[in-house]
């Protein structure tokens, strides 16, 4: 079927992809951002009293891995293999003023409803992986916290994000709590490099 987002065997179709588009990439702020590594190993922007922040780094440019921190890494680079197009991540922290740790994430976007619904059917019967769809990325953050960010902005982004011309778009977030997190990383990593491949 010629719509099937499903690929069988062809691993570089991704990347052969955004060799076409990126030269028509508009969004000129994306190849120059970059975020900092603490000696904690947490990867953000900035730090400051209202929280973190991170910038997103598109997969196609050259200090995406740098810009990954190093224990969630293997997860995205397991994703982006298959052609999933990841938006955000974190290895887990602990938070300054909070005796607990955050989960180990990778928030995959999607242009394509039947195929994140084939994720949510594989990785949902997993005990230990929590699996969380939404629709914008505002929608994560407390009503209080929203701003003016409406779908069609956030659809544009990441169409110039991604390099794609789509109508529509989900987030599916992805995560593992903290206990037995080495372990569970290293299963949710086997299940993630047998995951179909992802035609966008």
């Amino acid at each position: 079927m010629e719509d099937m987002k499903y690929l069988e065997n062809d691993t570089n179709l991704a990347k052969d992809k955004v060799k076409v588009h990126k030269e028509f990439l508009t969004y000129k702020e994306l190849s120059s951002v970059s975020n900092n590594k603490l000696s904690s190993g947490r990867i953000a922007a900035s730090f400051n009293d209202d929280g973190v922040t991170s910038y997103s780094i598109p997969q196609y440019l050259d200090n995406f891995e740098k810009n990954i921190e190093d224990k969630v890494l293997p997860l995205v680079k397991a994703l982006v293999s298959k052609g999933y197009m990841t938006i955000s991540s974190c290895e887990g922290h602990w938070f300054f003023n909070y005796p607990f740790k955050s989960a180990r994430y990778v928030t995959v976007c999607f242009n394509d409803r039947e195929s994140l619904l084939k994720i949510q059917q594989i990785l949902g019967v997993l005990s230990f992986v929590q699996i969380k769809e939404y629709k914008l990325y505002a929608n994560k953050r407390p009503s209080t916290e929203s701003t003016e960010w409406d779908a069609q902005q956030e659809s544009d982004f990441l169409n110039k994000f991604f390099c794609r011309d789509s109508l529509d778009w989900s987030y599916l977030e992805i995560s593992i709590g903290v206990l037995n997190l080495r372990s569970r990383s290293e299963k949710l990593l086997e299940i993630l490099t047998q995951l179909p491949y992802y035609n966008f």
